[in-house]
Order: structure tokens, then sequence, then C-alpha cells
């Protein structure tokens, strides 16, 4: 199996929290690119899923496009501020 094959899924980026992720799944399921979502850390005993970082899960052939739609979302939000 290739390191592009659309079997193999694998983390895109990792938002700072669940309202983030939420908003870049949007995105980029938007773009036409599948995304799945994963709390990182100790989860829920510890740290409430809303404030905890998230995988951003894709298709590893769809990896590189996600990366560029998030630093194309980041550069537009870094020129806002």
């Amino acid at each position: 199996m290739s390191d592009q094959s659309p079997d193999r899924v694998i983390v895109a980026a990792i938002a700072p929290s669940e309202v983030v992720a939420q908003l870049w799944r949007q995105v980029l399921e938007d773009e036409g690119i599948i995304v799945a979502l994963r709390a990182r850390g100790l989860g829920h005993t510890y740290t409430p899923s809303l404030l905890a970082e998230h995988d951003i899960l894709v298709r590893s052939d769809q990896a590189d496009r996600a990366r560029a739609i998030l630093t194309e979302l980041d550069d537009a939000d870094s020129s806002d501020s």
C-alpha cells in the first residue's frame, strides 16, 4: 500500500479546540474532502472535549490539499487581525 492510498487515514492538522475542529471540518467538507475528528489527550476524564485539541483526520490522498486549504484559512484569519 503506498503512502497516497485512499484507504490510509492520517492526521492533516491539529485543531486547538473542538469548536475550531468543527469549523475546519466544515470548510474541508465544503471542498469535497472527507474528514473525521478525534479528541486528543486523556479525553473527557480530565479535559472536556470542547477544550481538548482535536486531530483532523483525512484520507492520505487528500492530505496535501487539506493542509493547503487550512493554511489559506489561517493566512486569511491572520490578515484580518
